[in-house]
């Protein structure tokens, strides 16, 4: 008869099997999805099994040692397996975002070390290489899935300690996130996009602040002509370079808006222009279709914009939705309350929109801060000498920083 001594959580257990001898089973680790891999050792006494048990214990580390079918997981596996567990709650854009960021860890060497022997140095590595060649916000959002990634392993009681709290990521020069456009660079390129068939794809962008997917998501029944109101219902994403109908980011980005009399008659005129090249107009077919009446490509329609910044003479690497950018700010500078702005923009969050889009631009910097000077320091100022320098340890406190 199978006798049983009962022992501590984390000692194993030892039973005398049918057959005369003992068994020691024990916890080797855990699948991603927290399913316990138990494991066994066996001896013809009992104080056999009980030393070979101690032995396996002691050698199965404490804290990360997760068994797959491959062996050790990894924090590739991690990542997915976290991402796997979240993915009901996200939206299709973010999870194709995430996806990209597990492809980008899987390729470095951090992503085939296992949790088990997973250190803050192998993360800092990894962050350190990634700022070559990506931008600072896009290292930044990497370090956070992974630092979330590893919280779900500690939770999960496969990871003691998550090193991703401790890792420190590199020095980065940050980019701004948003980029508005002048208004004269606007009317430069408005101008140019009035010559391409996808004119009013642009014009809505640019009056409505709608993001690039939103917009090729848009369909005639989405427009009530009568109230002269447009809503945003979804929004196309882009999967293996295949676009893609979705549903829209937040719920916040679920929103009616207005249509100015100006996008109106652009729509109408748009509207006519289908109907003369044969395409559907019914309430479910698409506002800004493809030739031949089909969902847009995002990657086409990035390419005639990019056909319009050179006729403009603007910068390539303005983005189309850096129309949004502008809009929002133009709403700002307008005198728009944080909570206005964010519902046109449909961000879920003021602060989003504030820390996005309120850049103020050099001139506009530099014009606050002389009229500041004027009414601090009225009336003529002493002569600074050309000789005059900066003290030694100021000087070099300032060339170390980059200030000057």
């Amino acid at each position: 008869m199978t006798r049983r001594r009962a022992r501590h959580n984390g000692e194993g257990s030892l039973t005398k099997r049918q057959d005369g001898r003992w068994e020691g089973k024990y916890t080797a680790g855990v699948t991603p999805d927290g399913k316990q891999v138990r494991r066994s050792v066996y001896g013809r006494t009992r104080a056999e099994a009980a030393e070979k048990l101690k032995a396996k214990l002691a050698e199965t580390p404490k804290g990360a040692i997760v068994l797959t079918e491959r062996g050790k997981l990894t924090l590739a596996d991690q990542l997915r397996a976290h991402l796997s567990l979240r993915e009901a709650e996200l939206g299709p854009g973010t999870v194709l975002k995430l996806e990209s960021y597990i492809k980008v860890v899987s390729a470095h060497s951090a992503g085939g070390v296992a949790l088990v022997d997973l250190k803050p140095a192998h993360l800092e590595t990894l962050y350190r290489d990634l700022s070559k060649k990506y931008a600072a916000a896009t290292v930044r959002h990497i370090s956070v899935f992974v630092k979330q990634g590893l919280r779900r392993a500690v939770r999960h009681e496969l990871l003691r300690t998550n090193v991703a709290e401790v890792a420190e990521l590199p020095r980065m020069r940050d980019e701004k996130a948003a980029h508005p456009l002048e208004p004269e660079q606007l009317a430069a390129a408005m101008e140019q996009a009035q010559k391409v068939r996808l004119y009013p794809l642009f014009a809505t962008i640019a009056t409505l602040g709608l993001r690039h997917g939103e917009a090729l998501g848009l369909q005639w029944g989405d427009i009530d002509w009568k109230a002269g109101t447009l809503e945003v219902q979804r929004t196309v994403v882009s999967r293996s370079g295949t676009p893609t109908l979705s549903t829209p980011k937040t719920r916040a980005s679920l929103r009616t808006l207005y249509l100015p009399d100006e996008l109106r008659g652009v729509l109408l005129v748009h509207l006519d222009a289908l109907r003369t090249e044969g395409l559907s107009v019914s309430p479910t077919a698409w506002v800004f279709p493809s030739t031949v009446g089909g969902m847009l490509s995002q990657h086409n329609v990035r390419r005639v914009w990019r056909q319009i910044l050179t006729a403009a003479k603007l910068p390539t690497e303005t983005r189309i939705h850096d129309l949004r950018h502008t809009f929002v700010s133009r709403l700002i500078e307008a005198g728009a309350d944080p909570r206005t702005a964010a519902d046109l923009a449909g961000h879920s969050d003021p602060r989003m929109t504030l820390s996005v889009y309120t850049h103020s631009r050099a001139e506009q910097r530099k014009a606050a801060l002389l009229a500041s000077a004027g009414r601090v320091l009225p009336g003529r100022q002493p002569v600074v000498h050309s000789k005059a320098r900066v003290p030694k340890e100021e000087e070099e406190t300032a060339s170390g920083t980059g200030l000057g």
